[in-house]
């Protein structure tokens, strides 16, 4: 006879095993849809669209600013945070080669709330 906690374990590890399942086929589908189509049904839409996303190498610009002579030790400790707002106002030399830019689909998808509903009565 199982206890109560090892049925909460059972069904947490069954839950696991089909998300796994499910973020692997869903990974899968997804890539088949192109950027920029959006497929309408009456049970939903699926859209997809290209996102870029820019990251800063802080160390290197860390760096950079003490090769460029500035020494931001002399007010204390010193962690560069980069404000995307305040960069764009900051030399080009020092911090453009210290930008990475990388390009990824995104899906959307959204269900309808039949289909929501429909799919939670079966999950139950």
């Amino acid at each position: 006879m199982m206890t109560n906690k090892e049925a909460i374990v059972e069904e947490l590890l069954n839950l696991k095993a089909m998300k796994d399942l499910v973020e692997s086929r869903m990974k899968d589908l997804k890539a088949q849809i192109n950027p920029g189509e959006k497929i309408v049904t009456e049970r939903g839409f699926v859209s997809c669209h290209e996102q870029n996303r820019t990251t800063y190498d802080e160390k290197a610009i860390y760096e950079a600013m003490l090769d460029q002579g500035i020494d931001p030790t002399v007010l204390g400790e010193v962690v560069v945070k980069i404000d995307r707002k305040k960069v764009k106002t900051a030399s080009g030399e020092l911090i453009e080669p210290h930008i990475k830019v990388t390009t990824s689909n995104v899906v959307r998808i959204e269900p309808t709330e039949v289909v929501r509903n429909k799919v939670a009565k079966q999950l139950g």
